[in-house]
């Protein structure tokens, strides 16, 4: 049902419409009459008046004055006009102001009708397009607020292999989500990797802050450079940057600069950024995995910037024609004996061996056993001797004796061996002393082993931070304490490790789902 406004400057006229005719049976259930303009706009402006039935010659002001207010005001009230005078002139502009129609006094009921239907439809329309408008907005909406995961998704599959990132693809990517690029822009990889951190409030909670930091990043290195900065498949925080014409190496230097300043001098935690180098698309898998072998080996202390292109060939990669041309990755692969197989079959597929293939492999081995100790914290001085002889270049068997004396020396029998000790180390040594401050470099220094590296590997193997692992630990001491023994909460947050009360009511609650008093007094043994 709709409304409807008379207006006519004749009292009788504005009754006699208002009072003779069944509005209902027209499709108009609220009537409203007037004979001063006026009273009309007020009307109009506080009531919703789908339909305006103006007289046009009015003392002082006329209909198309009405019309003009609606127009000003954007009012959707369809308008229809009536008049005594057959006047071509008033008919032209009531046309020309998209009126619906224009009826002669005394108006009859068909033309009424008629007239009525014809404003019926167009608002019906109005509305259905309206519906339509606001359907679409919200779709574009919901389609702009996706657009950041649609871009993280994309990455991630093609960083894991999962998709082909080729110019052509790239290309129709970045038109799908409507970014401004002619032709596909080179790339370049980052890698942010959150080192250590001074303050405690991270340490259980290493995931969020690095959700913060991936976050902060976007701000300061994705927004500014123009790129994307996501999680990849192995938790790593990673920066896609499109390397425009107007962004150069320096810009994302500084920019990662600015990253590291801040959440050095704000959130107390030293992160360091790994800069690839700038690619095309169809090469972005092989530089992104050379980057992250590049984080892997690399093992840093301060903030820092490393850059692809500035790590020496002894720090990234062996010359493609060595043997061992993936750096450690033999070492980590086989087992010993396997290893030493391997030695072995090399030596005796060659007749012959020239002093620069013989030089190749020695570096090669040389290479990946500095890599693997420096890998797992161990001491190298005993490999020093020992990669110092020239007189290994002059034979074939020395060599390959040697090759064999390095991996026996380097090498557990079983590879995953020595990091397994590593991790029964970590537990051992948090059950042991989860009473006192403990940080991941007191950890490593105790165990002569990388801390960003052990960090990685226990949690990779294990499937929680060290921080988390720690804080079970002492929250399950609290509990047998909270249940055996009548100490008070305070007393026993300090005795697990904690120096304020509401850091471990806090860690208490999210590992527990209680308060410490509440499990208390659901637990307590008699």
């Amino acid at each position: 049902m709709y409304s409807i406004l008379i207006l006519d400057d004749e009292l009788y006229a504005v009754r006699a419409l208002t009072e003779t005719i069944d509005w209902e049976s027209l499709g108009i259930d609220t009537v409203y009459g007037t004979c001063y303009l006026d009273e009309a706009i007020q009307i109009l402006t506080e009531k919703k008046i789908d339909i305006l039935l103006t007289d046009i010659v009015m003392p002082g002001k006329t209909g198309f004055d009405m019309v003009e207010f609606i127009h000003e005001r954007r009012l959707n009230t369809k308008i229809i006009m009536a008049t005594a005078h057959e006047n071509f002139q008033f008919a032209q502009k009531a046309v020309s102001l998209g009126v619906i129609d224009y009826l002669l006094k005394p108006i009859s009921m068909d033309a009424l009708k008629k007239a009525l239907n014809t404003a019926f439809a167009q608002i019906s329309e109005e509305k259905e397009q309206q519906l339509h408008d606001e359907e679409y907005k919200k779709s574009i909406e919901l389609w702009n607020s996706n657009i950041p995961f649609i871009i993280e998704r994309f990455w991630r599959d093609a960083l894991s292999g999962r998709t082909v990132c080729d110019t052509e693809r790239l290309i129709r990517f970045f038109r799908g989500i409507d970014e401004p690029f002619d032709e596909a822009p080179e790339l370049l990889v980052i890698i942010i990797s959150m080192d250590e951190w001074e303050s405690s409030e991270y340490e259980f909670e290493e995931d969020i802050a690095n959700y913060g930091i991936r976050n902060l990043a976007q701000e300061i290195i994705g927004d500014p450079v123009n790129g994307k900065i996501l999680e990849d498949d192995d938790e790593n925080n990673i920066g896609i940057i499109y390397m425009t014409n107007d962004v150069s190496i320096g810009d994302v230097e500084n920019a990662c600069r600015k990253l590291i300043d801040y959440c050095r001098e704000r959130m107390q935690i030293k992160v360091s950024c790994y800069l690839s180098n700038v690619v095309r698309p169809e090469e972005l898998l092989k530089e992104y995995r050379d980057i992250v072998n590049i984080y892997w080996e690399h093992s840093s202390s301060e903030s820092d910037i490393i850059r692809k292109d500035k790590v020496s060939r002894s720090q990234s990669a062996v010359s493609d024609e060595t043997y061992f041309a993936d750096i450690d990755t033999p070492f980590e692969k086989l087992k010993k004996n396997q290893l030493i197989g391997e030695i072995e079959e090399l030596f005796e597929h060659y007749e012959y061996m020239s002093n620069d293939m013989l030089m190749v492999i020695y570096h090669g081995v040389a290479l990946c056993a500095y890599n693997y100790c420096s890998k797992r914290g161990i001491n190298t001085g005993m490999l020093d001797e020992k990669i110092n002889s020239k007189s290994l270049m002059t034979s074939k068997n020395k060599l390959k004796k040697w090759c064999i004396d390095i991996i026996n020396e380097v090498v557990s029998d079983d590879t995953s061996d020595f990091e397994d000790e590593k991790i029964t180390a970590v537990k051992d040594y948090i059950k042991k002393n989860y009473m006192n401050h403990i940080t991941r470099e007191t950890i490593s220094n105790e165990l002569y082993f990388n801390a960003s590296y052990l960090s990685r590997l226990f949690k990779k193997e294990i499937g929680m931070s060290i921080f988390e692992y720690l804080a079970s630990v002492r929250i399950d001491e609290a509990k047998r304490q909270l249940i055996y023994t009548d100490k008070k909460i305070s007393t026993i947050a300090m005795d697990v490790g904690y120096n304020h009360f509401s850091h471990f009511a806090n860690i208490f609650r999210r590992l527990t789902g209680l308060t410490p008093k509440d499990y208390r007094d659901q637990n307590k043994r008699v």
